[in-house]
Formats: C-alpha cells, structure tokens, sequence
C-alpha cells in the first residue's frame, strides 16, 4: 500500500505504517565529552618553587573543567489545525520545497531582545495541509535540528595544607565558562500555525555562572 502523499486525501487504502519510520526524538549523532585536570607543578615535591614561601602562594593549584558538545536533536513538527480528525497536533503540515533552517549564524537565528523576530526553522518551509490531507513533512524532521549544545564549565582549586592532616581547599567554579546560550528543545514551537513557531528562545541551563566554596579538612 502507497502511503498518502502530500495532497492526497487521507484514507486507509492509501496509509502505510512504514511512513511514520525515521530518527528518534533523541538522536544526537555527534556528542564529546572531556573531563581534563592538571595540578601545577610548584610548591614542595613538584619542580618548581619547592620553598616553604613559594609553597604557600603557588603550592597547591589544581585546574580542571567540563567540556560538552552534542549535536541537536531532529524536530517533530506538528500541524495546529487537526485536518484529519484525529484531534489537535496530530496531523503534520506539507512540505513546500524551502530550506527548512532559516540563514545566519548561531546568534542571528535564536530569539532574544537584539533579534526579536528570529526564527530558527524556516516557516516558509511548511505549508498547511487542508482539510483530509494527512501531510506528507516526515515524522522527525532531520534537515534542520535543534541547536547544537556547547559548553565548557572551568573550575580552580587551591589546597592549603596546615599542621598534621589538616587542609583548607577553596574552589572557585565557573559555569558556561564562554558564556554562550544554550537552548532547550523546541517542544512547544515546533507547531505549524502558531505565531511563535520555529522559535527557540527557551535557555538551557545558566549563562556565566560563579561560584566559591571552601572545605577545612582534619
């Protein structure tokens, strides 16, 4: 049995289950992660500034961090209006034959005060599928994905140690070290027909973060 093609009208002789075959929801072909930690070499027993002076200021350093990328995720598009009765965001629209992402870089697609109106899909891309037409857009869109995630969180570590067993280490962390937006899935945006579709404007985690802790251990 064919499956419906965009246009056609949606009827049982026409569907075929095997059309609804694609990428999962969570498919992410590319991900890195890297956890490197380096402690300095100065202070007592490293190979430079072994004195008990220069122990006490450049002793002790440690230097570590996070580094994550991953590719996006494929995009469920779905259709606001219900064209073939199966209740509201079950049909999906057509595909019109656009580019499905829109143009410029990283920042000039995501939505935020200096680009009100940016879109990260294009909507021109899409177009309704009237009233019995089961559209023919698949059911994970792989064209476009959602933004790539990219983050590098750094962290700096002092151990001072003091008389017997006792240490005091301060930690000073920093999260999204460059400081670069991360976004979340585009649930919710990712309706045809809807004002805010193919927006993503919805931040993943945090923006530059710092923070200081510090331990006494006996």
């Amino acid at each position: 049995m064919p499956a419906c093609a965009g246009g056609q009208a949606f009827t049982t002789a026409c569907y075929d289950p095997s059309s609804e075959y694609g990428y999962g929801i969570v498919d992410s072909p590319h991900r890195f992660n890297i956890v490197p930690v380096y402690e300095l070499p100065f202070g007592t027993g490293k190979k430079w500034a072994q004195g008990p002076t220069e122990d006490r200021i450049f002793g002790g350093w440690t230097i570590s961090a996070v580094l994550s990328f991953q590719s996006g995720f494929p995009i469920n598009i779905q259709q606001g209006a219900d064209a073939v009765l199966g209740g509201q965001n079950t049909n999906r629209p057509n595909l019109s034959g656009a580019d499905l992402a829109t143009s410029g870089d990283f920042y000039d697609r995501l939505a935020s005060a200096d680009h009100p109106a940016a879109t990260w899909m294009n909507p021109a891309g899409f177009i309704l599928a009237p009233f019995g037409v089961f559209g023919n857009a698949p059911r994970t869109i792989t064209d476009v994905r959602t933004p790539s995630q990219r983050n590098i969180d750094a962290a700096i570590i002092k151990n001072v140690r003091l008389a017997g067993t006792k240490t005091v280490t301060f930690r000073m962390e920093i999260i999204n070290l460059l400081n670069r937006p991360n976004v979340r899935n585009m649930q919710g945006t990712n309706v045809f027909g809807n004002a805010n579709f193919g927006r993503t404007s919805t931040q993943a985690g945090y923006m530059r973060l710092l923070q200081f802790t510090g331990r006494f251990s006996f």
